[in-house]
């Protein structure tokens, strides 16, 4: 076994929203560092079919299926690391949702309901869970996915989805500011465009030629890596991405 893969062997990581995109290219890139992984997507086809192939190349996989607006799904997964593994020592938060129709002149207060109970609320309920976990050690590290909508105002992804990434941002903070005397650290990290199935659900999906200038779902995986891999004393409060152009 190499370096790279040795360094996380010990270690044991829930990523949500693991059956496509960013998360997905999360549990690869643990998944060739030796981490313990527990993974979890609303889809269970699509996470089987991520967790099949994780496994097949040796890395140890946990899964659960189910929707984390539900605070009862985030639990069972608590419960799940309990039996199975006894600790957490990560967790990213990486499942996200939206509307093609986004604008105030066209959303429906259920659309609404709907996204900022995934985009959020969705994280508190994850978050709630793991952090006992990490009290008990005096260790761990949370990362969550917003997005540029959330560090300034932006109305690509729509108010609803907008307002849920601040809360993302926000919440993020408020770990660090409670959490740290615990050795707990939190990052939230804000993308711009990242060529995903996400973009699909837009009104006007880009083109191919568009989605050749985005960011690559392995760029956001490679920059969470990094961020974990920081010593103990180094915390990345917040970190934004973007293409090039």
């Amino acid at each position: 076994m190499n370096e790279s893969a040795k360094s996380f062997g010990d270690r044991v990581v829930w990523i949500t929203g693991a059956g496509g995109g960013m998360g997905e290219a999360t549990a690869r890139r643990f998944a060739a560092s030796g981490a313990n992984l527990v993974l979890c997507d609303i889809n269970a086809e699509k996470l089987a079919r991520v967790a099949g192939e994780i496994a097949a190349g040796g890395a140890r996989v946990d899964t659960l299926a189910g929707d984390l607006r539900d605070p009862e799904t985030a639990r069972r997964i608590g419960a799940l690391i309990a039996e199975k593994h006894g600790r957490l020592d990560m967790l990213v938060n990486c499942a996200g949702f939206n509307v093609a129709r986004r604008r105030w002149s066209e959303l429906s207060a259920e659309d609404a309901s709907a996204v900022m109970q995934t985009n959020l609320n969705a994280l508190f309920n994850t978050t709630i869970v793991a952090l006992p976990f990490m009290r008990a050690r005096k260790s761990g590290l949370l990362v969550h996915i917003a997005s540029t909508d959330g560090w300034r105002v932006g109305m690509t992804g729509g108010p609803a989805y907008s307002a849920g990434k601040h809360g993302v941002v926000a919440m993020s903070h408020t770990i660090n500011l409670e959490e740290a005397a615990n050795g707990v650290r939190s990052c939230v990290i804000c993308p711009g465009g990242v060529d995903t199935g996400f973009l699909d659900q837009r009104a006007s999906p880009p083109t191919a030629e568009q989605r050749a200038k985005l960011l690559r779902p392995a760029d956001i995986a490679d920059l969470i890596h990094y961020v974990a891999s920081a010593p103990a004393h180094v915390r990345f409060d917040e970190v934004v991405i973007t293409p090039l152009r």
